[in-house]
């Protein structure tokens, strides 16, 4: 790029990108595809366009670090604080305490750029929710943030000590951060998506790309790199998806594909620039930073609202709203500022960009500090709202870490003081029953042996995807107990069961698909019950909870504020028929399951499956038991080892 020279097509291209987010947030064509690849062609063009305007002026010996500090605030800063101070109100009017407090640390993170190492820590499977999280997708901005913050002085030094090598150094980072995120993302792969280091090499792209900028290509030849771009952009938004090892291999499709059209983007046959560079295009590029940021709060803030009549007509009136938010944040607050109209001197600039940093973490302190601020809603909806909290404690001591199992003593001990005979295992389920079987071993004088690990069927020869093997070397540890333990005589399954309808369950190494993993799910299951049964075990199944549509402590919270014109519980006929897939395995095995705890029977007597008892929640979420309805499960599970029905 030569200096001063505005490029149109990199509007354009920011415009794809951007729309490619929004399309998968919204759901538009469904939930497939990877539009959330978006953000790398950011990055690409962030790499591209910092590094021209870095080393030009390197060369020139004009460029000045603190101002270039200042032009990122400027150009970053006042959109955020804008979407953050618009997602606070809300959230004050809207969100009950345990939501505010978490989005207030979220707003924390967000306003310190510091959000990638947030989410990094703190969505797990029992932390905080990815589609529940308003500031997500700041996770992107503290990356280009801390890249801003640090590759100017990387330059600088390359600069000084290595001038002559200067492209050279960056092509060698380039390298080495591309390995790094090969080498991790199977392994880290949390850490791979969210941190610089494995993303730098993203931006580096964007880099050497500007380097090559200037090379002489015929216009055809540039008009068919352009539209070779284009394609690999459209195919990774269409052929890739979330279940994928990102960024890996992978994203250096869309990653090649940004480079390309940077490259050819202003040397293309004028009636492709025409088409590309449309005005319309280029406007949505131009509001694209204040789009990015608006439309997940919006999406959050729809799906807490809408709950399961998030359909598409709205989808696509959220999507044209925060078209709309966009425009007004973009002309009222990004461009006057960015082009000087506001806070033209940089002091001044400095002055209120310090104030509202203040400000906004002084809020969200208060927010933390009380709790939530409780004192918007009366008792009643708060004790409801405090049942998000009503689960099991973490028992890490009986969570499966790879650790080698050789016998019942490294499981852990439940129920009464006496020998063991059972053997309690299965996912997240099992945890969040553990106070049930402690009372049901206890009344009827028994213990147990039990173990669990999130997300993980009890099923033999089961994997999950990019799980390291996890899910795989819990089975076969217990198996190997089992083995070895005469003395346990019965084994209770404990599962949601959904990993084979869900298609996340795998064979080693093989990308799963519903089919495939209803397949295996359909073979896994009766195999593990042979195999206990060869051992000598009597089986018992905890079959699959009805749940809820919603989480049950937060539904009723709300509806205990307004009405709520939408359903929480399930039928009767919705569960059977969304379990189709394990009911037809579970009643094939019928002669050699000993027992099956049926909570289907207890809860669903009435057509409808009751979500609560006596007005409190009887799951914590969607589908896991609360901690205070032990007694509830135990009776239950008392009937199903005297083989009674629960009516």
């Amino acid at each position: 790029m030569k200096a001063g020279e505005y490029r149109k097509d990199i509007d354009s291209l920011r415009a794809v990108a951007v729309m490619m987010v929004l399309v998968f947030h919204f759901e538009l064509f469904g939930a497939q595809g990877a539009g959330f690849l978006g953000v790398d062609i950011f990055f690409v063009i962030s790499g591209f366009l910092i590094t021209s305007i870095v080393k030009r002026q390197l060369d020139d010996g004009t460029f000045d670090l603190r101002q270039f500090y200042a032009n990122r605030i400027r150009r970053l800063a006042p959109a955020l604080f804008t979407v953050m101070a618009l997602t606070l109100c809300m959230g004050m009017v809207w969100l009950l305490p345990r939501q505010l407090t978490d989005l207030g640390k979220e707003a924390m993170a967000a306003q310190t750029y510091l959000s990638n190492f947030y989410y990094w820590r703190t969505i797990n499977y029992f932390g905080l929710s990815a589609n529940s999280a308003f500031f997500l997708h700041t996770w992107s901005l503290a990356v280009e943030e801390q890249y801003y913050l640090l590759y100017p002085i990387f330059l600088i030094a390359v600069h000084r000590i290595a001038k002559r090598r200067f492209w050279l150094a960056l092509g060698l980072v380039l390298i080495v951060s591309f390995l790094i995120n090969i080498y991790f993302v199977d392994k880290k792969p949390e850490a791979t998506f969210y941190l610089l280091p494995t993303r730098a090499w993203e931006f580096l792209v964007g880099a050497l790309t500007s380097r090559i900028a200037s090379i002489y290509v015929s216009q055809a030849e540039a008009s068919l790199i352009f539209l070779t771009g284009l394609a690999l952009i459209g195919a990774s938004a269409i052929f890739l998806n979330r279940d994928l090892p990102l960024p890996g291999y992978y994203a250096a499709i869309p990653v090649l594909g940004a480079a390309f059209t940077l490259f050819a983007g202003d040397k293309c046959s004028l009636h492709i620039l025409r088409a590309f560079n449309a005005s319309s295009i280029r406007y949505l590029g131009k509001i694209s930073y204040s789009l990015y940021l608006v439309h997940w709060p919006v999406v959050v803030f729809a799906r807490s609202m809408l709950g399961t009549e998030d359909n598409l007509p709205w989808r696509v009136v959220l999507f044209l709203s925060s078209i709309g938010l966009a425009v007004v944040i973009y002309h009222l607050v990004e461009n006057p500022i960015r082009n000087r109209k506001a806070f033209a001197a940089s002091r001044q600039l400095a002055s209120a960009y310090g104030l509202g940093l203040i400000c906004s973490i002084l809020f969200c302190a208060v927010i933390l500090a009380t709790g939530g601020l409780p004192q918007r809603f009366p008792g009643p909806v708060i004790d409801l709202a405090a049942y998000t909290d009503d689960k099991t404690p973490p028992l890490t001591q009986c969570e499966f870490s790879h650790q080698s199992l050789n016998s019942i003593t490294d499981l852990c001990m439940i129920g009464s003081n006496t020998a063991p005979r059972w053997l309690i295992y299965g996912d997240s389920h099992a945890w969040a029953g553990y106070q049930a079987f402690d009372i049901w071993l206890k009344r009827t004088k028994q213990s147990a042996v039990f173990m669990f690990q999130h997300s993980c069927p009890p099923l033999r020869g089961v994997h999950l995807y990019h799980d390291q093997d996890r899910c795989f070397n819990f089975n076969e540890q217990i198996f190997n107990v089992l083995a070895k333990s005469p003395a346990i005589s019965k084994v209770l399954l404990v599962s949601i069961w959904r990993q084979g309808k869900d298609g996340i369950a795998t064979s080693k190494d093989i990308v799963p698909t519903q089919a495939s993993a209803s397949v295996l799910f359909k073979e896994a299951f009766p195999k593990t019950v042979a195999d206990l049964k060869a051992l000598g075990k009597d089986v018992y199944i905890w079959e699959p909870l009805p749940g809820a549509r919603e989480d049950v402590p937060i539904f009723m919270a709300r509806a205990a504020m307004m009405h709520l014109n939408r359903e929480l519980e399930f039928s009767r006929d919705e569960y059977l028929s969304d379990f189709s897939f394990f009911f037809d395995v579970l009643n094939s095995l019928r002669t050699q399951v000993s027992g099956r705890l049926s909570s289907s029977r207890a809860l669903c007597g009435s057509g409808i499956c009751m979500a609560s008892l006596d007005g409190k929640p009887l799951y914590f979420d969607t589908n896991h038991p609360t901690a205070s309805s032990a007694e509830f499960w135990a009776d239950l599970l008392v009937r199903m080892e005297r083989g009674a029905s629960p009516s």
